[in-house]
């Protein structure tokens, strides 16, 4: 396949000027390797082989010898013991970008390099394609925030069906435009290597159980998240739940967003809401059959909302910015589904699925106000094919206005 750029691309190289070490993290087959070999020509080798995964295990001098330097080492997860040596190579030299990583499990990842590595490395996060990414303007994306403007469109844009089709096929590198059954066969193939190589390194060996667990989550999108519920359908404990949760999280199958925290004299829900990193991976878990029959899914609109917050999630990640996201919901019923902080500013997000956008549908902004911040303009992405003002600071566009 004809190597798609990726808008992470300029990020990683400016970091390499200026760090020794660039990892880039994310779940498998995101892209993660075929991205930093496009960018470098180095030496490269992967844990996942049993030889180098013995070799690293075995004598650190042995593998820096067999690997040399400018490196990249590829699911650095599974050699943990290899952060120490590497602190000792690059301090050797005054050379940046001396060594890149990439690895399937982020938090641990980060424990690992903060601890060794601190000051040495950067850290990102690479997630399947953007909208951006599948039209060939990776580096027109810019991190995404409302404004008091209409802007042309970048994007060119599609039908509200291929729009549901890409939805439900998924926007990773292997699936993008395969067909129904080998879509099947990727995200089975996909979710078993998970499970095999990754999963069961955390200690856990109820793989069934776990894809249960998986899927579970999967109908649970858009929500505030339960534990105590899943934890008893799926018939474990709170303990393990929670556990499992974070290992999910840390490899970068689901993404939980935190709610608003700011203190605005109103008794708000403290419970983060659920996303899947990739719609089609939660259809398929959900074993919805068709983009079709996801249309008339009846989560049909937090599949919507879930698509457009890591089309804006990736507009941030896939540019080496931080993402200061969160939503708001409170007793009285008043929800935004998305905040983003930039500054002291919040700017308020609603999503729907509807081609008619309403300025009924963004009321719940107005809650929005505290001494400690300001509330910057708004926006409601929708079904809709032209922009335009629902309210004086709120504009209604469709996802391919991001």
């Amino acid at each position: 396949m004809k190597y798609i750029d990726r808008t992470l691309e300029k990020a990683i190289l400016r970091a390499s000027e200026r760090f020794k070490v660039v990892m880039v993290s994310g779940m498998r087959q995101v892209g993660k390797s075929t991205l930093l070999k496009h960018l470098s020509d180095r030496t490269c080798v992967s844990l996942d082989s049993i030889k180098a995964l013995d070799t690293a295990n075995r004598s650190n001098k042995v593998f820096f010898e067999q690997y040399p330097s400018p490196l990249l080492i590829e699911e650095i997860q599974r050699a943990p013991n290899l952060f120490l040596p590497i602190k000792e190579l690059v301090d050797t030299s005054d050379k940046r970008g001396l060594v890149w990583l990439t690895g399937s499990q982020r938090f641990e990842l980060m424990k690992n390099t903060s601890e060794s590595l601190a000051g040495r490395v950067v850290n990102f996060e690479l997630l399947p394609f953007s909208l951006y990414e599948l039209e060939g303007k990776a580096f027109e994306q810019k991190p995404y925030l409302p404004s008091n403007s209409i802007k042309e469109r970048t994007l060119k844009g599609m039908t509200d069906d291929a729009l549901w089709h890409r939805i439900w096929q998924g926007t990773w590198p292997d699936v993008v435009d395969d067909t129904p059954e080998n879509r099947d066969n990727f995200y089975n193939g996909l979710l078993q290597t998970y499970l095999e190589r990754d999963v069961i390194q955390t200690g856990i060996n109820k793989l069934r159980d776990f894809q249960r667990f998986l899927a579970i989550l999967a109908t649970r999108i858009g929500q505030e998240f339960q534990i105590t519920k899943i934890a008893a359908e799926v018939g474990i404990s709170f303990t393990t739940a929670r556990d499992w949760l974070s290992i999910a999280e840390s490899s970068g199958v689901i993404y939980l967003l935190p709610p608003f925290f700011e203190n605005i004299g109103k008794t708000i829900v403290k419970k983060p809401k659920l996303y899947f990193t990739d719609t089609g991976l939660a259809a398929w878990l959900c074993g919805i059959p068709s983009s079709d029959a996801l249309q008339n899914f009846y989560n049909k609109g937090a599949f919507f909302e879930n698509f457009v917050i890591i089309e804006i999630l990736k507009s941030w990640l896939h540019n080496g910015k931080r993402a200061n996201f969160f939503f708001y919901r409170d007793f009285t019923f008043q929800e935004v589904d998305l905040l983003i902080k930039d500054g002291t500013t919040y700017y308020p997000i609603e999503i729907k699925a509807t081609a008619h956008p309403e300025g009924s549908m963004v009321k719940a902004f107005d809650t929005i106000k505290g001494g400690s911040f300001t509330r910057g303009p708004g926006a409601l992405i929708c079904l809709t094919n032209e922009s335009r003002f629902i309210q004086k600071d709120v504009i209604a566009h469709s996802v391919f206005d991001i």
